[in-house]
């Protein structure tokens, strides 16, 4: 799978990078938003994976803007927002999942990609 990942956070990048690579996927990240528009525009991704709080543009925004320009790509909204935050009003506006950051291991992030893949 071809997964793009959008998180401010270089560490929790670059690791979630390594796993993914490990597993087999192909990878490409960036930490602005912006810069991830004009990739995930120009190029095929099976699987988006958007931090909620990035510099400048949050990540439901961003995610708003990809599905405003066509994207049906999955996305999958990684948060460290506990029961706080709606859940539900980003499922509404286009995310295919919401997770906790906080509980994402290496398996459980290979457990979530998984469910993404096409048989």
């Amino acid at each position: 799978m071809r997964i793009f990942i959008v998180e401010d956070n270089p560490s929790i990048s670059s690791v979630y990078c390594r796993i993914l690579q490990d597993a087999g996927h192909e990878t490409d990240s960036t930490s602005n938003p912006l810069v991830a528009i004009s990739k995930i525009l120009r190029r095929s991704y099976d699987l988006l994976i958007i931090d909620l709080l990035l510099p400048d543009i949050r990540g439901d925004e961003l995610m708003k803007r990809i599905r405003i320009a066509g994207v049906s790509a999955p996305i999958v909204i990684a948060t460290n927002l506990g029961s706080g935050f709606d859940n539900e009003e980003l499922l509404a506006m286009g995310a295919d999942k919401v997770v906790l950051k906080s509980a994402i291991g290496p398996a459980e992030l290979r457990d979530l990609v998984s469910q993404y893949e096409t048989v």
